[in-house]
């Protein structure tokens, strides 16, 4: 889920310091499930973000890769087009 180690420690501290045994056990899921409630609630998002690293959407990551695509330079697009008439000519 993406939780920062600081977190892990800190949650491990707090839920052992609390709830002994038990609390070490269920630490870690339980700071997941409050990390998956503040990425779902908008004006919680921040703390989701300070929990872990900022959740990236699926449509981001496809822009990006967009993106990348666009902007293929002028030379490689020419050596692509001189690869593919060689290729034609044989």
């Amino acid at each position: 889920m993406g939780l920062s180690p600081f977190v892990i420690l800190v949650s491990l501290s707090l839920w052992g310091w609390l709830w002994g045994f038990l609390g070490l056990l269920l630490a870690v899921p339980l700071t997941v499930i409050v990390k998956i409630v503040c990425e779902n609630v908008s004006f919680l998002q921040p703390v989701a973000i300070f929990l872990g690293h900022k959740p990236q959407d699926e449509n981001d990551v496809s822009d990006k890769k967009l993106e990348e695509l666009e902007t293929v330079d002028e030379e490689e697009l020419e050596e692509l087009e001189k690869v593919e008439l060689d290729d034609a000519r044989r």
